[in-house]
């Protein structure tokens, strides 16, 4: 009579694929590199599976979002920090890691143009007072790789402005560089709009695509965030002035009529031109912004000088699905107004969706506003921070390659 082995223990068993893959995907970019020695599929899935590293970007981004700060003005020491903790603990110093910063590397002159699913995108360039030498770079904090230098041109320095971005379409990153030299940006655009440029992560060259719409202009501000636009769905939006005959923004000058939303389409390489919520209906006193929060286009600006106020798209590239998310007072935010000061604001995070974290133009600190008692208060960071230069930023395994 044969008798049948004993099952192997549970501990034993192998895993089901599945499983592992679950258990792999909730774990911190750090634990993850750790574990590329457990065995050559491991390493396999960990660095280089497609759909191993989108899923675990979606829980991370889930699970622990972050700021990215910018810990001196003058110096590209970048430093991630959780939302959590910033929410839970206003009054803090932030860690004084340097290998968390990106550091020198070799290069000159280092500018902050975004942060996208975890990549972080540098620019490049020489120290030329007029004309500069350009590269791109990009750099992934959590894994700590940085690439080369890439995609070198020549450009005038004032003249020039770059968006990052994700093509969900054909699952690559992209750098959009609009070119206002050759005098284009005192006299506004010529005939054939103004040229425009993009850098496809792979490719590793600059290719010219179809020129803004004739009359089109993106607005140009003294406040610069280092994101110009926002990263969105598969494209990228900034604000925008139609028919105008400044690059600047003017409220003498510009009407409701003359400000819209102009978007890219990173996969067909097109643009659109988005309307705003039909209220609004005065040119505020500061340039309004577009944020992205909670995954919705936002339109934000500033109300009679006594409110700020976040408008969301419900469906992307529906004008009519506009709805305003927030209306708050100067005097909520403790903010004391004086004078011609007009203060910029710009939300950086919606956190468990009553927590609304914004800039403040004029400010060294944060504002935290609590929707849910209409109560705000600043951080108290000891750390010198350039607020305007902060970013979103998650922890993926996204390549710089």
């Amino acid at each position: 009579m044969n008798i049948p082995p004993p099952p192997k223990p549970l501990c034993q068993q192998p895993l089901p694929d599945e499983l592992i893959v679950e258990v792999l995907s909730w774990l911190p970019v750090k634990t993850l590199i750790g574990l590329r020695c457990v065995s050559k599929i491991w390493n396999s899935r960990i660095t280089s599976d497609a759909s191993f590293i989108k899923l675990h970007r979606q829980r991370s981004a889930a699970q622990n979002p972050q700021l990215l700060f910018q810990l001196n003005r003058h110096k590209l020491n970048l430093t991630p920090f959780p939302i959590s903790r910033l929410v839970e603990n206003p009054l803090t110093a932030l860690p004084n890691d340097p290998q968390d910063h990106f550091g020198d590397h070799g290069f000159v002159g280092k500018l902050l143009i975004g942060s996208c699913n975890g990549l972080i995108c540098i620019h490049i360039h020489s120290l030329g007072i007029w004309i500069r030498d350009n590269w791109i770079c990009f750099w992934n904090p959590a894994t700590r790789f940085v690439s080369e230098k890439l995609g070198y041109f020549r450009a005038e320095y004032h003249f020039s402005k770059f968006t990052f971005g994700y093509d969900n379409t054909n699952d690559t990153y992209k750098v959009v560089f609009f070119d206002f030299g050759n005098g284009k940006l005192k006299t506004g655009m010529d005939s054939q709009g103004i040229p425009v440029k993009v850098f496809t992560l792979g490719d590793n060259l600059w290719r010219d695509i179809q020129s803004l719409p004739v009359g089109v202009v993106t607005l140009h501000d003294n406040f610069k965030k280092p994101n110009d636009g926002v990263n969105l769905s598969g494209t990228l939006n900034w604000m925008a002035l139609h028919n105008n005959p400044t690059l600047f923004y003017d409220p003498n000058v510009i009407t409701v009529e003359n400000i819209l939303i102009l978007s890219l389409d990173l996969g067909t390489e097109t643009y659109n031109q988005f309307s705003l919520p039909g209220g609004f209906d005065e040119v505020p006193c500061v340039k309004p912004n577009v944020q992205v929060l909670m995954d919705y286009l936002c339109f934000c600006h500033v109300w009679k000088k006594t409110h700020f106020v976040i408008w969301q798209m419900k469906e992307f590239g529906v004008e009519n699905s506009w709805t305003q998310l927030l209306k708050i007072s100067y005097q909520d935010l403790q903010i004391q107004l004086s004078g011609d000061i007009h203060y910029q604001l710009f939300p950086l995070f919606l956190y468990n969706g009553h927590t609304l974290i914004l800039v403040d133009s004029h400010d060294y600190q944060a504002i935290l506003f609590n929707m849910r008692d209409n109560r705000a208060e600043k951080t108290r960071i000891t750390n010198k921070i350039c607020w305007s230069s902060t970013v979103n930023y998650i922890e993926t395994l996204a390549s710089p390659q």
